[in-house]
């Protein structure tokens, strides 16, 4: 015991996830201490959790990035009806619409008959945008694609990194 308080407790409080920590009456997350004691500053933008675990913060699983980077590794949200981030069903027209979020402005990827192509018009721009730099884990649309119309992904290059997690899923699930 040091101070009254006994040494195994961790510090902080847990916030909607994120572990905070109050030094000299200011309020500090932990992943952005972390980053200052091994990196000697704090972050210049947003520290995103690789694994989407908020309270894991060690150096590994932290990387710098900006709001837009972040919010690509984020989880999708529980009001998502379509379970693919940018694809919804529109009951009016009876189409699904597309559209992908890039430098914080929505970029609409059109109209399609079934939520197959939507997917597919979705991981189209995310390859386009380099989506997969900034994910833990491959995207909704990949993998709605993957049960559907795995021979879609090998259209794409076969040295790109979401390909190759590709290629690896799909040999993966045809060797028994």
């Amino acid at each position: 015991m040091r101070n009254g308080i006994k040494i195994e407790y961790e510090a902080g409080t847990k916030t909607r996830g994120y572990i905070r920590i109050s030094i000299d009456n200011k309020i500090y997350f932990a992943h952005r201490l972390a980053w200052l004691f091994v990196y000697g500053n704090f972050p210049k933008y947003n520290i995103d959790h690789i694994n989407r675990i908020r309270d894991d913060n060690r150096i590994e699983n932290l990387r710098e990035a900006t709001q837009s980077y972040n919010v690509i590794n984020s989880k999708t949200s529980i009001n998502n009806t379509s379970g693919i981030r940018g694809i919804s069903y529109h009951k009016t027209t009876r189409k699904w619409y597309a559209r992908i979020g890039i430098l914080r402005k929505q970029r609409y990827l059109g109209t399609y008959d079934n939520m197959l192509d939507a997917a597919k018009a979705r991981f189209k721009a995310e390859q386009e945008n380099r989506y997969q730099d900034h994910l833990s884990e491959l995207s909704d649309a990949y993998n709605h694609i993957l049960k559907h119309d795995p021979s879609f992904i090998l259209e794409y290059d076969p040295n790109d990194e979401q390909t190759k997690r590709c290629l690896k899923a799909i040999k993966d699930m045809t060797s028994f």
